[in-house]
């Protein structure tokens, strides 16, 4: 649902979306990343349906892709990168 430089703010996310009901977790990349994702999915469907349920009352950007390389498992994630720009 977001991506960040700083553990804080990708918590902070956290803790809304979970307060609100999502199944949201994160994780870290290689690239020292911090990834704000909600719930995985057996299929493409159900994640974009989540994903317009998302945007459309939580106001937040969101995109739907695999949560492993390979797998059927899709996963919803926000678009917002509050500070992944900064240094």
């Amino acid at each position: 649902m977001g991506a960040y430089k700083t553990k804080a703010y990708a918590q902070s996310l956290l803790s809304k979306l979970v307060k609100k009901g999502y199944n949201a977790f994160v994780t870290l990349t290689n690239k020292k990343i911090y990834r704000v994702q909600v719930d995985n999915f057996n299929n493409k469907e159900d994640a974009f349906k989540l994903a317009q349920l998302i945007q459309k009352k939580e106001k937040l950007k969101n995109f739907v892709t695999r949560s492993t390389p390979g797998k059927n498992n899709v996963i919803a994630r926000l678009a917002k990168r509050t500070d992944a720009r900064q240094k």
